[in-house]
């Protein structure tokens, strides 16, 4: 049984000075000792929904992460636009991008939500058309909530279940080929990875727990399987932005954001 995805994924070279998971820059302590996620996944989010692929798995697999994490931590249900991101990180000009460099576009640039810059289009080149100065503007202060961060995490299990306990993992891989008998997504041989798709679970020896941006969202890939640019994540929330909770005087961030975007013609 197979599945033809279309490639979105460009492998990046790791640079010197990158963070790598273990190092110790991002933290050492784990949020989900457990390595499951799956109670705070978000709705999904299918990437060719409108008759057309942007190709932005990347940047699907990314946000998801982030709003795993916001879940996990802070009760937040944000939804980021993945339009956004996908274009302010070059994906629609590559036709594909690498980890790397859409999670340093998140990190440098932030993003705006999904109601600010709906994934609907009629076509790709309005998907990707050039993002107005006042919409960059208004991503930096609507993600100025979060500090936002990612490092490597080298793509054997033992470092990834490890890995797991600190944050979901965006990954990429061959995507898909089905095991007949156990219905796992498999590795081909001689086969290059063209996807990028969050891990949220594991079943140690067995297989891992995928949710994708493509139907069957959720999917279990074998323990085998082949991963490629393996992502964790971290999200500190440095604004609060729960109302009932500020202290008198304290902004009240939606109504800040409305101001903002008013002051930015949005």
């Amino acid at each position: 049984m197979n599945e033809h995805i279309q490639s979105g994924f460009i492998e990046g070279p790791r640079q010197l000075g990158d963070f790598v998971h273990g190092d110790g820059k991002l933290g050492t302590l784990p949020l989900q000792p457990s390595g499951d996620w799956s109670a705070f996944l978000p709705p999904d989010n299918i990437q060719n929904r409108n008759g057309f692929e942007p190709r932005d798995c990347v940047s699907q697999a990314t946000l998801g992460c982030v709003e795993i994490l916001a879940r996990h931590e802070y009760t937040d249900t944000d939804n980021w636009s993945r339009r956004l991101l996908a274009t302010v990180s070059g994906t629609g000009v590559k036709g594909g991008n690498d980890p790397q460099s859409v999670s340093e576009a998140l990190r440098k640039g932030g993003c705006v939500y999904e109601t600010d810059l709906p994934f609907a289009a009629p076509d790709l080149p309005t998907f990707y058309q050039t993002i107005s100065n006042a919409l960059i503007q208004l991503a930096a202060y609507t993600f100025r909530k979060y500090q936002y961060g990612h490092s490597w995490v080298n793509a054997n299990p033992a470092d990834m279940i490890d890995a797991l306990t600190y944050s979901p993992l965006s990954a990429a891989g061959y995507a898909w080929q089905f095991d007949t008998q156990t219905g796992y997504a498999i590795t081909p041989v001689g086969s290059a990875p063209g996807h990028d798709f969050v891990v949220y679970n594991c079943v140690k020896e067995q297989y891992w727990c995928v949710w994708d941006s493509y139907l069957q969202v959720h999917k279990k890939l074998a323990w085998n399987y082949t991963f490629s640019s393996v992502k964790r994540h971290t999200l500190h929330r440095v604004i609060n932005t729960d109302a009932s909770k500020l202290a008198p005087g304290s902004v009240n961030w939606p109504v800040w954001i409305s101001v903002v975007k008013r002051w930015l013609g949005l």
